[in-house]
């Protein structure tokens, strides 16, 4: 990343865990505009994020369908950053949007192949696609 007008998508389970050390943590904050603040546990009634138009579960049942995933990280936002989503169990950021001009940056604390239903999953791959290039 060359700090140039660009747009980035970062999608992950591990987002918060990814971002250990101080360096990791100056780069999430300069170029993510987030923090990371944890994570949380994919089951139950805990696997349900709110936010982009839409509530909608995440998969933590590793099959033949979907990719899954058990702990997705919670994030906070930075400077004018907002939540673009929210884990309904907890209230924290699941995913954290930022824009100036040109550049826009959003990351999901959570790969976005675990949202279970398909056709919410196309729809918020690309509500994202959109908001990266508009």
């Amino acid at each position: 990343y060359d700090g140039r007008d660009a747009s980035i998508l970062c999608s992950g389970a591990y987002v918060s865990e990814e971002l250990a050390t101080d360096r990791q943590r100056q780069f999430a904050a300069r170029v993510l505009h987030l923090l990371p603040a944890g994570s949380v546990s994919i089951s139950g009634e805990q696997n349900i994020v709110r936010g982009l138009g839409a509530d909608f579960a995440l998969s933590n049942d590793l099959n033949e369908h979907t990719f899954s995933a058990t702990r997705c990280s919670t994030l906070q936002p930075l400077d004018d950053a907002f939540a673009a989503s929210l884990f309904t169990s907890t209230g924290y950021a699941a995913s954290v949007a930022w824009n100036r001009g040109d550049r826009r940056v959003i990351t999901y604390g959570f790969p976005l192949e675990i949202i279970s239903d398909e056709s919410l999953r196309q729809a918020i791959l690309e509500a994202s696609i959109k908001y990266l290039i508009q």
